[in-house]
């Protein structure tokens, strides 16, 4: 069973790529970037018995990683396995924590030539999480975008967040990892999964 919101100590790891590095100073969370991972590097990590992953006891464990993956042009489906592949590791580690995905930024410093990709991708990720009970997908992305463009104000390398951006990624973070919308996002995942399960739809 999965403890959705665990004890009033719920613990919270972050973790991924170096996007996430500046929310380090988030105390209320244990936050862990890794510089340059990728999905599957991150799944090495995890396997490594890197003491800062550690993912046993953890109540919720938020997955950033995939921005690299967009870089070095790897396809959608592959990032996809992949993911599913590192959900799979940790629940060797972890059986009762709600993982969750946050969604692949858009990357301004080569945005229309990984725009496609990048949607493609998070759009696997979201059916991925979808179909995959304990786990919830969310549009982090939704925060960068500006009538459909990606809104360059909130990075200060065309890549890494400044300190808008950082402070904006933690507003939503906040908001989407509160008990209340953990709550409700995991029942309405489960419902939709019993669904499909009962009519048969995969």
């Amino acid at each position: 069973m999965i403890n959705v919101t665990g004890a009033p100590n719920r613990r919270v790891l972050i973790t991924g790529d170096s996007i996430i590095r500046d929310l380090r100073s988030w105390k209320e969370f244990q936050v862990v970037p890794y510089r340059g991972v990728t999905v599957e590097a991150l799944r090495e990590q995890l396997h490594a018995h890197d003491r800062r992953l550690w993912v046993s006891g953890y109540s919720v464990i938020l997955l950033h990683v995939g921005t690299n993956d967009i870089g070095n042009g790897s396809g959608e489906q592959e990032i996809v396995r992949s993911m599913d592949g590192l959900m799979t590791d940790i629940r060797q580690f972890n059986r009762e924590a709600l993982i969750v995905v946050s969604a692949i930024l858009p990357r301004p410093r080569d945005y229309e030539a990984t725009v496609l990709l990048t949607h493609q991708v998070n759009a696997g990720l979201e059916h991925l999480c979808g179909a995959t009970e304990g786990s919830l997908f969310i549009r982090s992305y939704t925060q960068f975008m500006a009538r459909k463009r990606v809104s360059h104000e909130f990075y200060v390398d065309g890549l890494h967040l400044n300190s808008e951006g950082v402070h904006r990624f933690k507003q939503f973070l906040c908001t989407q990892l509160s008990k209340k919308t953990l709550e409700q996002r995991c029942n309405r995942t489960k419902n939709a999964i019993d669904r499909r399960q009962g009519t048969g739809i995969s």
